[in-house]
């Protein structure tokens, strides 16, 4: 597995969503979780870290 990191601001908190089966969440099996903030937004760009 991929190690994902991004640097945000002091105050940034998130919600992460990492699956083993993407599958159960109807997504592609690269896929392997999500990271928003805590209103619903992407905390990372798409593809950033890899």
């Amino acid at each position: 597995m991929d190690d994902i990191c991004g640097e945000r601001n002091v105050g940034s908190r998130a919600v992460v969503l990492m699956a083993r089966n993407p599958a159960r969440f109807g997504a592609p099996d690269s896929w392997r979780g999500t990271v928003h903030t805590r209103t619903g937004r992407p905390l990372l760009r798409e593809g950033h870290g890899r």
